[in-house]
């Protein structure tokens, strides 16, 4: 399984990633299939506002602070957002 890398390494070329998502009360969650086009654009979320201020880091949504690349299927193909 591959491990978390710190956000600033993350791929910018629509590349999809699995993010970590910090909020301030210092939980964390995942977010999958996560792609950036000049913000990062998750697909759980319905717009892409919500998006851009994950990005940014304002407060009461988190802080995106690190990614990983998605990890293979069970049968070892990769997976495809398409």
């Amino acid at each position: 399984m591959s491990e978390w890398r710190p956000i600033e390494t993350a791929p910018t070329d629509g590349t999809a990633v699995d993010l970590w998502i910090m909020r301030d009360d210092g939980t964390g969650f995942r977010a999958t299939d996560s792609i950036f086009c000049d913000i990062w654009v998750i697909p759980m979320y319905d717009n892409q506002k919500l998006g851009e201020e994950l990005h940014m880091g304002s407060k009461g949504h988190g802080k995106i602070t690190h990614w990983m690349p998605i990890p293979v299927g069970p049968d070892g193909e990769a997976n495809s957002l398409y």
